[in-house]
């Protein structure tokens, strides 16, 4: 007769367990599969309009005129999204460059600059200096944080 009384309460156990392993599956799930490519699909249009963050100042100072002679610092603030050791930003060739955690996603965006004017350096995200060392007749354009320069 007293087994009566605990197999109501053995029934709503098991079925307790089967729904918490059903969420752990569910939640195993999204964990390695859905969100981390949701995440890296998001990763390339944040990462293009920081690249043009970045661009516009730097484009801007190649191409002002030669009465903006002499050295100026400009500061630039990234989407707090691209801050951090993870994600660096580097210049090659004219070329600005965005590496991310992820390998797949390197984002570049080239630089329209003047014939004379040269772009170096590479940072990680956040805030940015950009250096500007102008003469009459070409131009140096340094990125980093005033530590790395």
């Amino acid at each position: 007769m007293r087994d009566r009384a605990i197999a109501p309460v053995v029934g709503k156990m098991l079925e307790l367990l089967i729904g918490l392993g059903l969420l752990a599956a569910v939640t195993a799930v999204m964990l390695t599969m859905v969100i981390p490519g949701h995440t890296a699909s998001l990763g390339e249009p944040t990462g293009a309009v920081a690249l043009n963050l970045l661009a516009e100042p730097i484009e801007d100072a190649g191409w002002s005129t030669s009465h903006t002679v002499g050295r100026r610092r400009i500061t630039v603030e990234l989407p707090p999204t691209i801050a951090g050791d993870g994600y660096r930003i580097e210049v090659n060739q004219g070329v600005l460059w965005l590496r991310q955690p992820d390998d797949a996603l390197a984002l570049r965006r080239p630089l329209q600059l003047p014939d004379g004017c040269q772009v170096e350096g590479e940072a990680t995200g956040g805030v940015i200096d950009i250096h500007v060392d102008r003469t009459v007749t070409s131009c140096t354009i340094s990125i980093g944080v005033d530590d790395d320069l």
